[in-house]
């Protein structure tokens, strides 16, 4: 469980630093409110850039109707943890 964990914060950690850097927001604000409805800066060319950055990061493929509903960081991290 404790290495299970350290994977789960560890890509929680990763997903806020790619939020943070892309969207220019303090990775200290990102919570379980994060969201493309509440941060002004998350438009929809940034939102591609999360999407492909997660790709890069995490070695995944994320398919274009699943990046389309991918649209607050909770969401994120449970694709993450799948």
């Amino acid at each position: 469980l404790k290495i299970l964990w350290r994977k789960i914060m560890s890509n929680n950690e990763k997903l806020k630093e790619i939020l943070a850097l892309i969207l220019e927001i303090d990775v200290r604000d990102i919570n379980d409110s994060t969201s493309f409805d509440v941060i002004d800066s998350w438009d929809s060319m940034n939102h591609m850039s999360i999407i492909l950055s997660i790709e890069e990061e995490f070695n995944i493929k994320i398919s274009d109707e699943a990046a389309l509903d991918l649209t607050s960081y909770p969401l994120l991290l449970k694709l993450l943890k799948l």
